[in-house]
């Protein structure tokens, strides 16, 4: 596991790594902690499939806030914090919750004023494509042009 770390942040086969390790019925305590360092690090990357469920569902701030503190938690201080994945997986949901604000900004102006503006979307399948892609928002749009 350490190898596999400070080589290529495990991205060598791990599988086999894995399974050979659970067949040892009595690991010395240094191979208990490499697991559990591998463990924390695919707990992190998992955090993609975390921000993909809260861009699903109706924006907060709070719930924004809330879910790049528990990413930088599962992360910092740990041996793993500098590999590419995890740096990645910052980047891209420093950006998505960021598009994700603007975009929630965007919908409520154009569709939650007086005189929707459906359109706005309809006509343009770049903004239709985003717009399917938060499914509260979608579904809240085709109640509203009901």
């Amino acid at each position: 596991y350490k190898k596999s770390l400070s080589e290529s942040c495990y991205a060598t086969n791990t599988a086999n790594l894995n399974h050979a390790s659970d067949t040892i019925s009595n690991p010395i305590s240094e191979l208990s902690r490499q697991k559990s360092i591998y463990k924390s690090y695919k707990r992190a990357l998992g955090f993609k499939t975390t921000l993909n469920i809260f861009l699903s569902n109706m924006y907060s701030e709070e719930g924004a806030t809330k879910l790049k503190n528990s990413f930088l938690r599962a992360y910092t201080g740990q041996a793993f914090q500098n590999c590419s994945n995890i740096q990645t997986l910052k980047i891209e949901i420093d950006q998505k919750l960021t598009d994700f604000k603007k975009f929630v900004a965007d919908y409520n102006f154009k569709l939650k004023s007086g005189d929707p503006d459906f359109d706005y979307y309809n006509d343009d399948p770049v903004l239709l494509s985003e717009l399917k892609s938060h499914s509260f928002y979608y579904k809240e749009f085709l109640s509203l042009k009901k």
